[in-house]
């Protein structure tokens, strides 16, 4: 079977893409079972997306068929153990790097979340193409799957709003409130309900800290002072990490720190420096997700082991990670029950790990 040919680069490249390239190499690809010629197809591809890259010209339809290459060269490779002889001579023919055989055969057993990856069928609605998205969403499923299938009694896992969680956990039943709520303007209301809600769960004194982005800033600490007591704000640092603000274009590489108070905490014995950092660029359990290492770095400077911790917007379940890692009870709820299945799956991981 002869292989596509690659077009030649020209003034108008997605011009040619749009020729169908890109749609004869998909179709190839799902006829073909020659290993070696699928991964000379997938290469020819990658070459032919980066170079549209570089054009300022990307494709959707070839970074599509270099993803379904992945898929093809993983579903030809098998779910082999690395090490046979009898399979590492095929292998090694096709695709020398171990990283890619592992990452295309993981792509090629997780097809249809791939397919549904790359046709936008996300929470966003937005088609990804890089390989890195893709594998980021697979890991999500993958948690998903075992927080369906599983419980864990080191963290108290809700799905709900933040009144209503906080009428399940009752009056004075928390220690510290850690959060992290969404940033745009339209979650606002959210700081009320978090401010109401703090003041019923917390226990006398007790802390209410919440990241925000700096947007909003003046509105979320009105909504916060509603039912709360102001008590300081803490520079969060996010080295790594430049994402644009919803104003102004700025690049902002810190975040706030809101530290509330239900009543005003009395002295404490915490040698504590108001500027918190970041131990990475952590988005794989949520798109608008903190590192478990920062937030480990709160807990410790902020809360004292064995108080109970609540997390009402846990996401992709930093907080109540870093609170089994650091000796805190915790209660973490989400109103999306997909993220609080994201959150299981993760502690559950993260349990086995420890344990082997």
């Amino acid at each position: 079977m002869t292989l596509p040919a690659i077009p030649e680069p020209g003034p108008s490249p997605k011009a040619i893409v749009a020729e169908g390239f890109a749609r004869e190499c998909v179709a190839w690809l799902d006829s073909s079972d020659d290993l070696a010629a699928v991964d000379e197809v997938r290469l020819r591809l990658e070459a032919l997306d980066k170079y549209l890259s570089r054009r300022s010209t990307p494709s959707p339809e070839v970074a599509t068929a270099a993803r379904i290459g992945e898929v093809r060269v993983g579903e030809l490779l098998g779910p082999g153990v690395e090490g046979r002889p009898a399979e590492e001579t095929a292998m090694f023919i096709a695709v020398s790097d171990r990283n890619d055989r592992a990452q295309f055969r993981l792509m090629a057993a997780w097809r249809a979340v791939v397919e549904k990856v790359l046709a936008g069928e996300t929470d966003d609605g937005k088609p990804k193409y890089s390989r890195n998205q893709i594998l980021k969403a697979i890991h999500r499923e993958q948690l998903k799957q075992r927080g369906r299938e599983a419980d864990t009694d080191k963290v108290r896992l809700i799905v709900g709003d933040v009144l209503d969680v906080a009428e399940q956990l009752g009056p004075e039943s928390v220690d510290v409130i850690v959060t992290d709520p969404p940033y745009k303007k339209e979650f606002l209301p959210a700081y009320s309900s978090l401010s109401e809600a703090a003041r019923i769960v917390l226990k006398p004194d007790g802390l209410c800290v919440v990241m925000c982005g700096q947007s909003w800033l003046p509105e979320v600490y009105r909504r916060l002072g509603e039912r709360l007591d102001y008590f300081w704000t803490f520079a969060y640092r996010t080295p790594g990490q430049a994402p644009a603000q919803l104003r102004g274009g700025i690049n902002s590489q810190w975040k706030p720190l809101l530290v509330y108070a239900k009543g005003v905490p009395g002295p404490n014995d915490w040698p504590v420096s108001d500027v918190v950092t970041s131990s990475g660029n952590e988005k794989d359990e949520h798109d608008w997700q903190q590192s478990a290492g920062g937030m480990r770095d709160i807990l410790r400077r902020l809360t004292f082991e064995g108080q109970l911790v609540w997390d009402p917007f846990c996401g992709g379940g930093s907080t109540p990670l870093a609170a089994l890692q650091t000796s805190r009870p915790c209660v973490a709820s989400d109103i999306d029950p997909e993220q609080v299945d994201i959150t299981r799956g993760r502690i559950l991981a993260y349990v086995d790990s420890a344990n082997r």
